[in-house]
């Protein structure tokens, strides 16, 4: 049983379908005040979903509760009647109604999330039994083996024993529904892998200690040194390239890890978006937006100091806003909500230009947009927003995560991507109906049959990269290229609120600048053996 599976909008019950608007409203301020804080000072490409934040911030302020008295204030805005306990009980209500909206104005399209709170095997904490009653979703515990799982009622929350990183990779790609790979880092966990450089310095240690070995074997065997049993392969201890940087510390592991993570796959129209081709230009890819002969692309003139493409999705309800060439922030939430309502009156694409821009032709023909892929999305450093925007600061203090944890555990919620941040959020937005892509097989050309293979493999990527458009051939004054950063926002009409806001910087990950290092290093190497 998945945490999600009870969140369709024909599931909920009576009492989940109204929620003090006040406090909508409040949540709703909060969670784009967290997006404006990300979009100014995270230099890493991320996505959040509304619901989920609001989900994940309801979710402590029941479980935290004497420790959040800065988010109380927050909610209340000066009503005093609206003690915890209500603002819990409307918090729910609205997380899982706008969850279950999104979840139908997606389809065809999927909305794909899960909440769970990673426990250190050697700090289970056994909850109390009000806390039991309050968040327990079946009034039981469950023990599997080595595995602890519980369902919070309220915020429909697993908790788990955690069992390594592979298991975590594991769940995340089941819920997600995509492919990771395997390298890819999602969460900062408290198991700590080397990264690809490190295990190949480890690898050419171990091997330049065993070549010694031997050399001074064969010298004993041949009477020019004793013997020596000590002589054997293996990595000095003192050496940092491969001893652990990320050394975890006892404090860390107190805290439970919370985990929110979500998936959104939004599907354009066929007759606006060509699902066919991905588009090449200066060895980066793009996906092309386009007119039809009934709704031309509309291209006007707006107020704002960046530009706008509002792309329609499958569902009128939700529309698509890519905002780009914009200096470190966009517009206010009411502005963003005005702007909506007054450009967004067509069936089809449409095109806003910021106010001094050049006047361009009307007559435009094509769009394209940056094609980011799973790749491109680090864990993301939500937490030190969350305590900022949400006034948190005395929930990451000794005890703050109260009955989550044991009464000495200080949770941290850092914003550095090499330490342990017991707040998580990731989150991905893709196109249903995007072009499909296989990666090339990897084929090693060391016997004859292997290199025929090697050939078939270039013919095959050349017939690939035929079918492929150069944007440089277009013609300029009909098409319009997007380069990042953008920042992407899909737009509830119905909320008339942003349900998943992120922004593609296209920069290099920490993960992919290994990655680039380790093939030229490859590159290095094969080059050394073709020239001895």
């Amino acid at each position: 049983m998945e945490s999600n599976s009870n969140e369709s909008g024909s599931h909920t019950s009576k009492s989940e379908k109204t929620a003090a608007p006040e406090v909508c409203k409040k949540w709703a301020e909060l969670v784009f005040r967290v997006y404006e804080r990300m979009i100014h000072s995270s230099e890493v490409s991320f996505f959040i979903s509304a619901p989920q934040v609001i989900s994940c911030l309801g979710f402590i302020l029941g479980v935290c509760k004497h420790n959040t008295d800065g988010l109380v204030l927050e909610l209340q805005g000066g009503n005093d009647k609206h003690d915890v306990d209500f603002l819990v009980d409307h918090t729910m209500k609205f997380a899982h109604r706008w969850s279950g909206e999104l979840r139908t104005l997606l389809t065809p399209g999927h909305y794909h999330r899960a909440r769970r709170v990673y426990a250190h095997p050697k700090f289970v904490h056994p909850h109390t039994e009000n806390t039991f009653q309050v968040l327990v979703l079946f009034n039981f515990f469950q023990k599997l083996g080595k595995t602890i799982v519980q369902y919070h009622r309220f915020f429909r929350v697993e908790e788990k024993i955690f069992e390594g990183p592979d298991e975590v990779l594991n769940w995340v790609a089941r819920i997600l529904k995509t492919n990771i790979p395997s390298s890819h880092r999602i969460l900062n966990t408290w198991a700590w892998e080397q990264s690809s450089i490190d295990r190949m310095k480890q690898q050419r240690t171990v091997d330049d200690i065993s070549t010694k070995v031997r050399s001074k074997k064969k010298k004993s065997e041949e009477g020019v040194l004793p013997k020596k049993a000590s002589l054997l392969p293996m990595i000095p201890p003192n050496n940092p390239s491969v001893r652990s940087k990320k050394a975890v510390s006892e404090e860390d592991k107190k805290s439970p890890i919370l985990v929110w993570m979500s998936h959104a796959v939004v599907e354009v129209p066929d007759e606006f978006f060509d699902g066919e081709k991905v588009y090449t230009w200066n060895d980066k890819e793009y996906l092309k937006i386009h007119g039809s002969p009934a709704e031309p692309i509309r291209v006007r003139r707006g107020k704002f100091d960046f530009n706008t493409l509002m792309i329609p999705t499958q569902n009128r309800q939700l529309v698509m806003l890519i905002f780009y060439d914009y200096d470190s922030k966009l517009c206010s939430l009411e502005a963003m909500r005005l702007f909506v309502k007054n450009y967004f009156d067509t069936k089809g694409p449409s095109l806003v230009y910021r106010k001094q821009e050049t006047e361009k032709s009307s007559s435009l023909k094509s769009i394209y947009v940056p094609n980011w892929k799973t790749k491109n999305f680090p864990p993301n450093r939500i937490a030190q927003h969350l305590v900022a925007a949400a006034n948190l600061h005395s929930v990451f203090v000794p005890g703050g995560f109260g009955d989550l944890a044991i009464a000495d555990a200080v949770p941290s919620a850092t914003g550095d991507p090499q330490k342990i941040s017991h707040l998580q959020h990731y989150g991905l937005l893709s196109f249903r109906n995007s072009p499909r892509q296989t990666a090339p097989k990897q084929v090693q050309t060391g016997s004859l049959l292997r290199r025929k293979g090697w050939k078939a493999e270039m013919r095959r990527k050349q017939e690939e990269e035929k079918a492929r458009t150069t944007l440089l051939e277009l013609n300029a004054e009909q098409a319009e290229t997007i380069s990042y950063p953008i920042c992407v926002v899909l737009w509830d009409k119905n909320r008339q609120f942003p349900a998943y806001m992120g922004q593609v910087t296209g920069k290099m990950t920490d993960q992919e600048s290994d990655e680039v290092k380790q093939a030229e290093e490859k590159k290095k190497q094969k080059n050394k053996w073709l020239f001895c």
